[in-house]
């Protein structure tokens, strides 16, 4: 006797069976197309300035030989900030209740993980902008009290400390960033208060989005 549950017939369906539709696959073709297509526009742009290609392609440890624990701190950071955009751009796409407040803090996350990355706002925003590089931190700061604006009838309710404290921790990073102090304790004050804000931020955006996600 041959015993069979609800699951198996799920699976010989033919909805579960039959191929996956151009809709489905469509995307997938499309990122990794543009993700090649980014990174071509990488490797000549870097041409442009007299950077071989094979700086861009490889991984800098392997490209400069320098220790692959150096940097460890700040990657951590822009994993932390992916991690959080990534989140709350896939709840966003959901459509909860707070979904255009999940989609800003998404574009948000990733703009700070591509700066912290790259550098942006002390070589790339000023050289391609022609600003300073308080311009570009100060945009990021507008983008994020518009962020916390949203929560201007309860910005100091305990639910809300998380986010307070992350605000505060990055502001003294960015604050010491822009004195320029390169002593061992400025620059580990600096990297930890960065680190902890991307923590906090995180916990409070990870915690919102999937309270938000549990309305639907």
């Amino acid at each position: 006797m041959t015993l069979s549950t609800s699951d198996d017939s799920n699976l010989a369906s033919p909805v579960a069976t039959s191929s996956p539709s151009h809709r489905r696959i469509l995307p997938a073709f499309l990122l990794a197309g543009l993700i090649l297509l980014v990174a071509l526009a990488a490797i000549e742009l870097a041409s442009l300035v007299g950077t071989k290609s094979t700086r861009v392609l490889k991984d800098p440890a392997t490209a400069y030989k320098y220790p692959i624990f150096a940097g460890f701190v700040s990657h951590l950071g822009v994993f932390v900030l992916v991690a959080v955009s990534a989140v709350t751009g896939f709840a966003a796409s959901l459509r909860p209740t707070h979904a255009k407040r999940l989609a800003a803090v998404a574009i948000l996350s990733l703009m700070l993980a591509f700066d912290d990355m790259y550098l942006f706002h002390e070589r790339i925003g000023p050289w391609l902008l022609g600003t300073s590089e308080e311009v570009v931190m100060l945009v990021y700061a507008i983008f994020a009290l518009a962020i916390a604006f949203q929560f201007r009838k309860s910005l100091f309710a305990r639910a809300q400390l998380p986010l307070i404290l992350a605000g505060v921790a990055l502001l003294i990073s960015m604050v010491i960033d822009m004195d320029g102090g390169s002593s061992r304790s400025i620059v580990l004050i600096e990297d930890l208060s960065k680190l902890a804000g991307y923590g906090l931020w995180a916990g409070f955006w990870l915690t919102f989005a999937r309270a938000d996600l549990r309305m639907l």
